[in-house]
């Protein structure tokens, strides 16, 4: 892949991919540093304890496919599941700010995909990459 083939455009998907995915990894490590306590604290919202694992899981995977953008769209889709139940389960009292920012950034990944920038691309198996003829 040329360095002029390379637009502005894939450059920033690549730097909200990753950072959405920090994010996700942070506070996926968080939970899982106090596993006890979150599935306590889920099982008192009457969620299941092993959503809050899926939860844990999902967090912690599914931002690290983000960073290296391999099936993105996928872990995008799950991590935008979570941020909806998030947003309906935990953050009650408020309107839910910083999870309904990240729901959109989810779904615009969703839409736009990873970018030029990704682990596929390197691995030449996809055609994002390929010169044209």
């Amino acid at each position: 892949m040329k360095l002029s083939q390379c637009s502005p455009l894939h450059a920033g998907l690549g730097v909200i991919r990753i950072a959405i995915g920090a994010v996700f990894i942070y506070h996926g490590i968080i939970k899982v540093l106090a596993m006890s306590q979150v599935v306590g604290f889920m099982g008192g919202l009457g969620i299941p304890s092993f959503l809050a694992y899926c939860v844990i899981i999902g967090e912690v995977v599914g931002g690290f496919l983000l960073v290296v953008g391999f099936f993105e769209r996928y872990a995008a889709g799950v991590l935008a599941a979570i941020m909806v139940g998030a947003m309906f389960l935990v953050t009650k009292p408020s309107f839910p700010e910083y999870e309904f920012v990240l729901l959109l950034v989810l779904l615009g990944l969703i839409i736009s995909g990873a970018g030029q920038y990704r682990i596929l691309c390197k691995c030449g198996m996809c055609n994002c990459c390929k010169e044209k003829a």
